[in-house]
């Protein structure tokens, strides 16, 4: 148990507590806190639709209704996070995503706040325009603290932001299945965003490889966003509709795919990727390329407990995929090394990580 806390409130600042890697980390961190006594706010800055099941002791400020017209909504959606800022007696404020730490940069301008960002991305490919890039990059330098992911995200920034920054990686759930041990069903997957940022198409191309081989294979695509569609035509034009399916996302997702073949993860960048952390820690054999900002190569040791290849390299995935067919003795070795991650990214251990880190910053701005 926690000793004594010089933290009493924390409010967290996010677009929506609908399902995503960002979210899961807040909400998993939030019930820490209420275990331990500590008022917990959420405050939600796009839409306020609820996805997770919240602490009912954990308060909820949903954005009100704004123009239809960007600027305007822009304007309006600043004036009232401000307003709700104002109000807010928290010992800290925490944000997470570059757009939502931008907003409360600029809506707490000289409110004598306490600020910590946190960094879920790879800040040299998110955002895309290069402009709102500079104007982060000139915002964060005016937050008390900067939490990132990996040491080649906080790399990108300039020594003053870097100097007033950590590394704390992301919790694994703590309810994941146990590892598989039986014969795996002959079924590759994926779950995440259906985005650009996650290259989806590579996938499907190098398995379109593999499967002129292994035709009684199929792949999977658990998840919801703005390229299922083009998606589905893809995998049409390829001839592949009765191997390649995508399907929503499931609450049961691990329990469903603990037993496939292998996870593999075609990102072109990523902070890190939660599924590929959670394919980890239940033992499917994981392949996943080598992206920037550097989360993969911190956890997979290559063809110890996973498999690393270069990004963009669709012939390099088929050959991983083909390699863990093939080699289902190794493959297995892979499995039982990859669970080991459980003990380093426990949750109790990340959020102790986190309390130590906002108890740090309390004294040091008293």
């Amino acid at each position: 148990m926690i000793k004594k806390h010089t933290l009493k409130k924390v409010t967290f600042i996010t677009g929506s507590l609908k399902m995503g890697g960002p979210q899961r980390v807040m909400v998993l961190l939030s019930e820490k806190f209420v275990r331990d006594g500590i008022d917990v706010k959420f405050i939600t800055t796009v839409t306020n639709e609820v996805e997770y099941d919240l602490n009912p002791k954990i308060q909820h400020i949903k954005i009100l209704k704004t123009s239809n017209f960007r600027i305007l909504k822009t304007l309006q959606k600043l004036i009232w996070f401000r307003q709700v800022l104002k109000k807010d007696d928290s010992d800290v404020i925490i944000s997470f995503w570059y757009n939502v730490n931008m907003y409360l940069m600029v809506s707490s301008a000289f409110l004598n706040k306490r600020i910590i960002l946190s960094e879920r991305n790879d800040p040299r490919n998110e955002p895309k325009n290069a402009i709102l890039r500079k104007i982060r990059n000139f915002l964060y330098q005016f937050a008390d603290l900067i939490v990132f992911q990996t040491n080649d995200a906080k790399a990108y920034y300039s020594k003053k932001i870097q100097a007033k920054s950590v590394i704390i990686p992301n919790p694994i759930k703590e309810d994941l299945p146990q590892r598989y041990t039986g014969i795996r069903r002959k079924e590759i997957v994926n779950f995440c965003r259906l985005s650009p940022q996650k290259n989806l198409f590579m996938l499907i191309d190098a398995f379109y490889l593999f499967h002129k081989e292994y035709d009684d294979y199929v792949l999977t695509i658990y998840g919801r966003g703005e390229l299922k569609d083009k998606l589905i035509k893809y995998i049409d034009k390829l001839g592949l509709q009765n191997s390649v399916f995508i399907k929503d996302f499931d609450l049961d997702i691990h329990n469903k795919i603990k037993d496939c073949a292998m996870f593999v993860s075609s990102s072109d960048f990523e902070g890190i990727s939660n599924s590929m952390l959670e394919a980890l820690a239940i033992g499917l054999p994981t392949i996943c390329t080598d992206c920037p900002a550097g989360g993969a190569k911190m956890y997979i040791d290559s063809y110890k407990n996973g498999i690393l290849v270069p990004v963009r390299d669709t012939n390099a995935l088929y050959k991983a995929m083909k390699y863990i067919v093939e080699n289902p003795e190794k493959a297995d070795n892979m499995s039982k090394n990859a669970v080991l991650i459980k003990e380093v990214l426990m949750p109790n251990k990340i959020y102790s990580r986190w309390l130590e880190t906002i108890q740090s910053l309390i004294r040091q701005t008293l």
